[in-house]
């Protein structure tokens, strides 16, 4: 197996949160420390049930982000640090979503974001919610 990236790292986040549905759609939220150091972002992720493969994403605390993740597309992106806010595009590769209401599953993403054109970050994202 080739080596990883020298840029390249992994993340993992055990959280308790909620998870609802309401009018249709699906709400997942879960609070993370983003630097370890108590700066707390609360996660908002929901998609309509009819149409699982789209999914928006809103981050708020010392973190601010609100976007749209649907496979093949591009969609504008702000991201807020409190101390500056940047542009970016999210250029969808992925997304497999097999989460159901009192049941749990999984949403995988895969996303460029990208900005002026050049691509500053590759993701991908794993979520798995499990229901007790």
């Amino acid at each position: 197996m080739p080596d990883e990236p020298q840029d390249a790292r992994s993340v993992d986040l055990a959280a308790d949160g909620t998870m609802e549905s309401r009018g249709g759609r699906v709400y997942i939220r879960y609070s993370e420390d983003v630097s370890g150091e108590g700066d707390n972002v609360d996660n908002v992720l929901s998609f309509d049930e009819k149409d699982p493969s789209v999914i928006s994403l809103v981050r708020r605390g010392s973190v601010g982000m609100s976007c749209v993740f649907e496979q093949g597309k591009r969609f504008p992106c702000k991201y807020d640090l409190k101390f500056a806010e940047m542009d970016f595009i999210i250029a969808t590769k992925h997304v497999k979503n097999s989460i159901a209401p009192k049941k749990g599953g999984r949403i995988a993403l895969s996303y460029a974001m990208e900005t002026r054109g050049v691509v500053v970050q590759n993701t991908d994202y794993m979520l798995r919610v499990e229901v007790e």
